[in-house]
């Protein structure tokens, strides 16, 4: 019997290649030519996952080149971007410590057949020591287990900001909304297609004049606030929202439930992750242009 997970995989990867207008004989030949190209830079890691280089590849329309800048910017990120991976393992107690504060869930199903929608609700205990980079790593450690099971052009993102306090609108720093922003733009795919908010405290306007200020047009322009959850119900089918939203999809505890038993099963995954690093003293000389990034975005980070 085939692995459920593969069906998943396999079905969502047609709906993508379905959507840009190009079949899989293209998409296997970009994933050799980006093998090719790994193998011929030194200062990449070699057992690239190839569900990772067909997720990068489909966000960038099978551009091979720009797929390549894409993943030569993950790779810095992770070695580089201390302030967010030093932690990110699941086993860790940072990240252990995030995920008992946040829920961070992907809906099983996929928004238009290509897009995933992830939920992220704040609890109301917020660990005094807590880095809201945190929060970042561990909604990325959601999105490495879910290119393993869907392919996806990107996400929309929901946050319901029920429980959402002042001190939590305290951590958003510069430094943290400027990372959040780039890491989105040059670390991780197309740009995404939607941010919702819904639950809005008073408050909330405090965190998003912090936002309108740091954030680019474009991307500020991707926020929508949803004043109830008819509201919510407009924009996203009722068989994609869990019950807790009106929707017809399992409970969010149950569907976090299911979520969390997953960091288990991806341990190994997770494990090799830790040491998928760029060498620097290998890599070719590399204008910074390349990524795009501020140097205070970075801790302990150096180019050639």
């Amino acid at each position: 019997m085939d692995d459920p997970i593969s069906i998943t995989y396999q079905r969502s990867k047609l709906a993508v290649l379905y959507h840009l207008n190009r079949s899989e004989e293209d998409l296997n030949d970009a994933v050799m030519s980006i093998k090719y190209w790994i193998e011929s830079q030194p200062h990449l890691p070699r057992n690239t996952n190839k569900n990772r280089i067909e997720f990068f590849l489909l966000n960038n329309t099978l551009d091979i080149e720009a797929a390549k800048k894409k993943l030569e910017s993950y790779y810095t990120m992770r070695t580089s971007l201390t302030i967010v991976f030093q932690y990110s393992n699941p086993g860790t107690p940072q990240m252990k410590s995030t995920i008992g504060s946040t829920q961070i869930v992907p809906l099983p199903k996929l928004l238009e057949n290509i897009y995933s929608v992830m939920l992220i609700k704040l609890r109301k205990y917020v660990p005094a020591e807590l880095d809201p980079h945190w929060w970042v790593a561990a909604a990325i450690n959601a999105h490495e287990i879910n290119i393993q099971e869907n392919l996806m052009l990107n996400y929309v993102l929901i946050y319901d900001l029920e429980n959402l306090t002042l001190e939590h609108v305290l951590k958003l720093t510069p430094m943290f909304i400027l990372n959040c922003s780039k890491m989105a733009d040059k670390g991780l795919g197309r740009p995404f297609k939607g941010i919702h908010f819904i639950n809005c405290p008073p408050v909330f306007q405090l965190a998003l004049t912090i936002i309108r200020n740091l954030l680019r047009p474009d991307l500020y322009a991707l926020l929508h606030i949803h004043s109830s959850l008819d509201s919510l119900r407009e924009t996203f089918p009722i068989d994609i929202l869990p019950k807790d939203y009106g929707g017809n999809e399992k409970y969010v505890n149950e569907l976090e439930e299911t979520w969390l038993k997953k960091y288990d099963d991806y341990k190994d995954y997770f494990d090799n992750l830790d040491v998928l690093k760029v060498n620097k003293d290998l890599r070719p000389n590399i204008s910074l242009n390349l990524f795009g990034f501020l140097p205070f975005d970075f801790r302990n980070m150096s180019f050639d």
